[in-house]
């Protein structure tokens, strides 16, 4: 069995979690850290293929069955005794080489890191959505207060304002949360940073996740009474969710947008009405999935099956990075 290579850092515990599932399933996690690069490992790329020098044993690129990227860091492993302007030459052509070391893998990636960015664009998810058949609430984004103002007063019930990105605050998380009277008195500070406006799905039931992995489909729910005073599920991933089964239509979707994307992993979330309508939110191309190990769904064993067997475990309409 080859070996799969699992870039992430050392802050991440989970990373350990598809090591091991790899390990189960009789192949070799090779766990790239990239704060730890350059001393931890070498990498190297020539008429020959590419090659990782890892624990003192040398790996070739033929040996490698896939890559995923879980958390990609930036190289941090230079010498602080050096001159600061020779460390920080030093440092971004760390961080230079290792990216495009691995952009330019001839192996399937999960997924490419360049993929994941282009997908994790809220703005393109918002505008493409209905285009795959998704339904969505009335949504403005930017930071311009007049602008943000006349949306949230045109919305007949609260309005959820979120980040950009999954974004981490001095004092914690920044979670989607519903807009306050006292918020909408302060809406003139947006133009200090821009913001997503969502109008609140009202009659909720249910909060879902669809995660996909490679031909893998994994629906959950969460019963919208526990997170009614709450309008970011992340907050309650320790909750009862349980699988569920969602419209094929739905499914169908959730393939079509990943597709298109060129995903092989995505997690999408979404509103389950009172009425049966899902509404879509947004899709995390690198969204958490490891709870769902907790509650028996074995997500770390469907991403070792797809990096060790990408060939059966890939979904074919999403267009593999690194294969050429």
């Amino acid at each position: 069995m080859p070996a799969a290579l699992l870039i992430s850092n050392t802050t991440d515990p989970w990373t350990a979690w598809v090591a091991r599932a790899i390990t189960a399933r009789g192949g070799t996690p090779l766990t790239l850290n990239l704060d730890r690069y350059p001393e931890a490992f070498q990498l190297g790329l020539g008429a020959d293929g590419a090659t990782i020098r890892i624990d003192g044993r040398l790996w070739r690129e033929h040996e490698l069955s896939a890559v995923w990227g879980r958390r990609p860091d930036l190289p941090r492993a230079v010498s602080m005794d050096l001159p600061e302007l020779t460390r920080r030459f030093m440092l971004a052509e760390c961080e230079r080489a290792v990216m495009d070391w691995l952009a330019a893998l001839h192996v399937p990636h999960v997924d490419d890191n360049f993929v994941a960015r282009v997908a994790a664009n809220k703005p393109r998810q918002l505008r493409d959505a209905p285009g795959f058949g998704f339904t969505l609430r009335p949504t403005w984004l930017g930071n311009d207060p007049e602008e943000a103002r006349a949306f949230i007063q045109r919305q007949p019930g609260s309005v959820i304002a979120k980040p950009f990105t999954p974004a981490s605050a001095p004092d914690g998380a920044v979670f989607a949360n519903r807009l306050s009277a006292d918020d909408i008195e302060a809406i003139d500070t947006l133009d200090t940073c821009p913001m997503i406006f969502q109008g609140e799905v009202v009659g909720r039931r249910w909060e879902a996740r669809v995660t996909l992995i490679g031909d893998r489909v994994i629906p959950v729910a969460l019963d919208a009474v526990i997170t009614k005073d709450k309008p970011d599920f992340r907050r309650t991933f320790d909750q009862d969710w349980k699988p569920i089964e969602p419209p094929q239509a739905i499914v169908r979707s959730c393939i079509k947008m990943a597709d298109a994307y060129g995903l092989q992993y995505a997690a999408y979330d979404f509103i389950v009405t009172e009425d049966g309508e899902w509404v879509f939110l947004e899709l995390n191309p690198v969204g958490e999935c490891f709870w769902l190990d907790e509650i028996g769904l074995d997500a770390s064993g469907a991403i070792a099956e797809l990096l060790l067997n990408p060939a059966e475990r890939c979904r074919p309409g999403a267009k593999w990075a690194g294969m050429r």
